[in-house]
């Protein structure tokens, strides 16, 4: 079956080939092309879901004035939830990009993996940061310490 990215990668190795680059040398050439491309898709798709979670939870702060919702929005939660977006497509790509490299494949896949691994847990700490302090405000946990129970959930993340 042929895909988009055979099309692609004869597309580049063709291009590559006839500026006169050698095809052991080509291999690599490629290579830093892809990594390159698939870095502008990544920026690409980190600022517009960026943008999009912006969006969205201004619209959800503006219709509600609540002040947990306020805290939420004003400690740009969305931030780290946009970089899972760009993690997986780097993980479901890290395939068509060491097509011609497979020894290197299952490193890559382990760094996509664990980029996935730290935005998820950046999100979930982005989440609860601003509920601690808007806990702490509160008169009824004013005696309470919640900055050890709150610093024991996000250990535990």
């Amino acid at each position: 079956m042929f895909y988009l990215d055979d099309l692609f990668d004869k597309w580049l190795d063709d291009w590559l080939l006839s500026l006169g680059i050698s095809p052991a040398f080509e291999i690599y050439v490629a290579l830093l092309i892809n990594f390159i491309f698939l870095a502008i898709i990544c920026l690409i798709f980190y600022f517009l879901t960026l943008k999009l979670f912006a969006r969205i939870l201004k619209k959800i702060v503006g219709k509600k004035k609540n002040e947990w919702d306020e805290a939420v929005f004003s400690s740009k939660v969305y931030k780290p939830l946009a970089h899972i977006i760009p993690a997986l497509i780097i993980s479901y790509s890290v395939h068509f990009i060491f097509d011609d490299l497979p020894d290197f494949i299952p490193l890559f896949q382990k760094i996509a993996d664990v980029y996935i691994v730290i935005a998820v847990l950046s999100s979930i700490n982005a989440v609860i940061i601003p509920f601690q302090k808007l806990a702490s405000r509160g008169d009824f946990f004013k005696h309470k310490p919640l900055d050890s129970y709150f610093q024991t959930v996000r250990v535990i993340f």
